[in-house]
């Protein structure tokens, strides 16, 4: 009874890991002139990456995110982001 648990739990999770991996959308598309370097380009889409620059605020999707400063505990860089959703019209 247990292994059929386990087996059917173990399913579940990827059906689960499916779906997520399918319905993921890139919101930091990268439409300016900005460019990365030829190595970049071979692990990462240049596309998919943009730049954030200090205290300027950039549409994502449906958000505005801020780049407001980073911090470092080894082994860990962290970001500090500010955002905000854009508002919907009302219907």
């Amino acid at each position: 009874m247990g292994s059929a648990v386990a087996h059917i739990g173990f399913a579940v999770m990827l059906i689960g890991a499916v779906i997520s991996a399918g319905t993921s959308k890139v919101i930091s598309v990268n439409d300016s002139d900005e460019h990365y370097d030829k190595d970049f380009a071979k692990v990462n889409n240049p596309r998919e990456n943009i730049f954030l620059y200090k205290n300027t605020p950039i549409k994502m999707g449906d958000y505005t995110v801020t780049y407001v400063g980073d911090s470092i505990a080894a082994p860990d860089h962290f970001l500090r982001l500010i955002t905000n959703a854009l508002m919907q019209p009302a219907k």
